[in-house]
């Protein structure tokens, strides 16, 4: 029952995503279908928000036996930030939107944080003649990739002017990987095998084997 929780929440998780990420590509076409789905993600963030607030309420009341607990007062906030979500449908993508043009600033701010980190630390190994510059170069290549990812999103046009269809992608991608992790994790089951050996001493039965199978359970 456990694995099949867990498969089913990452199903709906993953399913979410993946609303978000076609919602996102049809943004990016900028017509009237887009505003559309722009309108649409608030909706499904706002759904998807009500849904689990609901569930974990309920599931507080039953357990508790009370109304106001401390849970049951952070589902109730995230019950009203869903109705929110809801009732204001340009919220989500307005979010997403400031998201997506916030990010290349942190990409580039980032990305010469590590690159002058790498930098002092070079220095420094080469004065002290220490060696192993292998973490350090592969520091700066970080570095370097984040910050020209960064600088890309915030002049390049082609970039600039498809972030929603660039997020899409991201957000296309991580779904897959979530509902194919819930998948492997609910096929990959433990199971334990019990061999009994009968053997007749005084009319008893004397020896049980238990043989567990050498791989591991996926998480």
């Amino acid at each position: 029952m456990e694995k099949l929780s867990k498969l089913l929440s990452k199903l709906i998780i993953g399913g979410v995503i993946l609303t978000i990420a076609i919602l996102c590509f049809i943004v990016n076409g900028k017509n009237q279908a887009g505003l559309d789905a722009f309108e649409a993600i608030s909706v499904v963030i706002g759904v998807t928000l009500i849904v689990i607030a609901s569930l974990a309420l309920f599931a507080t009341i039953f357990l508790k036996k009370r109304v106001l607990t401390p849970e049951s007062a952070g589902a109730a906030s995230l019950l009203s930030v869903g109705i929110f979500f809801v009732c204001n449908k340009m919220i989500g993508g307005d979010i997403l939107y400031y998201l997506v043009e916030y990010v290349p600033y942190e990409l580039t701010v980032i990305g010469s944080v590590i690159i002058a980190d790498a930098v002092v630390l070079i220095v420094r190994a080469a004065k002290a003649k220490t060696g192993g510059y292998e973490l350090v170069i592969g520091e700066a290549v970080i570095g370097g990739i984040t910050l020209l990812l960064g600088i890309l999103a915030l002049t390049v046009d082609g970039i600039k002017e498809n972030k929603f269809l660039i997020l899409g992608v991201i957000l296309l991608i991580y779904s897959i990987f979530v509902i194919l992790e819930g998948l492997f994790s609910f096929l990959t089951t433990k199971r334990t095998y019990v061999n009994v050996t009968m053997k007749n001493v005084d009319d008893s039965v004397i020896d049980a084997e238990v043989v567990e199978p050498k791989e591991e359970d996926a998480e």
